[in-house]
């Protein structure tokens, strides 16, 4: 994460002001609690750089539960003359 810390010029009166700033950068990291939060974390940021890769993802499931309904209940089509 990334922040910047600085003062703020706080005035009471009114009219014309005259104010600076300058800040300081302050980065840190936060580190996952265990590496099952850290693996859902990293795989979470790459599906979400990804977006594709979830869609395919989702496509696959789907066809192979129809796959495997279709095996399942022996569904066919058939035509009527």
């Amino acid at each position: 994460y990334l922040g910047l810390i600085g003062p703020r010029i706080m005035s009471d009166g009114e009219g014309a002001q005259v104010g600076a700033g300058a800040a300081a950068r302050v980065t840190f990291t936060i580190v996952p609690s265990s590496w099952l939060e850290g693996s859902l974390r990293w795989l979470w940021g790459f599906l979400m750089a990804n977006p594709w890769i979830a869609v395919l993802g989702l496509l696959l499931i789907v066809l192979l539960l129809a796959w495997l309904f279709r095996r399942r209940f022996r569904i066919s089509v058939a035509r009527r003359a």
